[in-house]
């Protein structure tokens, strides 16, 4: 499989960022901007106070029949680590972000909870259609060299793949014109403490309004369709 590699970035800790375009195959790209508008997002809550954007959570079906990741993704994960194979799967879910969201610089994981033993990859897949965009630097990602830096920035582009170690400062950057700035969220983990997410509990988990692998909740009442 020939990946489309653009960019590798190391922050000042080491930890690695990589950026691919056309990950999906083309007819799951297609197959997604087929069935993006059947796609519910519900308002995210944190101990239940609603959080500025919106997140639909994947269940083992919806990433088959949605994106079918475990078709394509392996190969990256490989090239990123060489230790990173499906069955390393943690948590997945799609972000939908709008114009007067906000979102602060983070790490989804600290050096003090996590290590090169249990590394940690973030994938993240932009998708929304290139034709809602008027400017690709106004919806896309950055990743930081610590709290207060912008160092890294990442276009947003459909189908561009950035994976990234959970231990880099970043933040997306919120759309300024009226469309939903749309990604997927799939977490990989090499830990040995990590066990494989039974796809039965985690259905229950998002039928109960949870996010699995998350602090989030989200009100089942309180969603959008794609425009």
């Amino acid at each position: 499989m020939n990946l489309n590699h653009i960019s590798t970035y190391f922050d000042k800790q080491g930890y690695k960022t990589t950026v691919y375009d056309n990950a999906m195959p083309q007819e799951i790209a297609d197959s997604w901007l087929e069935q993006r508008r059947d796609v519910k997002f519900y308002k995210a809550l944190e101990d239940k106070i609603p959080m500025s954007f919106r997140v639909h959570a994947l269940n083992g079906k919806e990433r088959d029949s949605l994106l079918h990741i475990n078709d394509w993704i392996e190969p990256y994960l490989l090239d990123w680590n060489e230790n990173l194979t499906l069955d390393k799967f943690s948590r997945s879910f799609i972000n939908c972000y709008q114009k007067g969201d906000h979102i602060r610089n983070h790490a989804d994981l600290t050096p003090s909870e996590w290590n090169d033993e249990h590394l940690y990859c973030v994938a993240l897949l932009f998708l929304t259609p290139d034709s809602y965009i008027n400017d690709a630097t106004d919806c896309g990602f950055v990743v930081n060299d610590g709290p207060d830096t912008n160092t890294f920035v990442v276009h947003n582009k459909f189908n561009r793949l950035v994976l990234m170690d959970a231990r880099c400062y970043h933040e997306p950057v919120v759309p300024t014109d009226n469309f939903q700035r749309l990604t997927l969220y799939a977490g990989y983990t090499i830990s040995p403490l990590h066990k494989r997410r039974d796809k039965r509990k985690e259905l229950m988990l998002i039928e109960s309004g949870i996010v699995p692998g998350t602090n989030y909740t989200f009100d089942p009442n309180d969603y959008v369709y794609m425009d």
